[in-house]
């Protein structure tokens, strides 16, 4: 895009623009530039492999939490979940914001343990 505006304002200011065959080709060499690009065979990374949920210790409760917020409206949830030492479910909570600041507020929330200010706690 840069070079045709440059070449836009040479032509426009008098100076001597680009052959027509040489545009031609120029276009048609950038239009399969950007073809390529699109449509480039994707490289087979190796995936790392996802760590699996670990049990917490013998006599422990594990809670994991996590949040959602929608940039849109400023909304956010978080929710939780609690499972002992043989991975059995024990409880979960999710809780709805209408107004949080950003995702990292609604992070905050989540690792509180209460899951937001004012919220009963497990």
């Amino acid at each position: 895009m840069w070079s045709l505006w440059m070449q836009r304002n040479k032509r426009r200011h008098g100076e001597a623009g680009m052959p027509i065959r040489q545009a031609v080709i120029w276009v048609r060499d950038t239009a399969f530039d950007l073809w390529q690009l699109l449509h480039s065979p994707k490289q087979n990374k190796p995936r790392a492999e996802q760590p699996r949920w670990v049990k917490p210790e013998l006599g422990w409760i594990k809670c994991n939490v996590d949040a959602a917020f929608q940039t849109e409206n400023g909304q956010g949830a978080t929710g939780g979940v609690l499972r002992d030492e043989e991975g059995r479910f024990l409880e979960a909570q999710a809780i709805a914001y209408n107004h949080c600041m950003d995702a990292l507020m609604a992070e905050a929330y989540a690792c509180r343990g209460r899951h937001g200010p004012g919220r009963e706690t497990w």
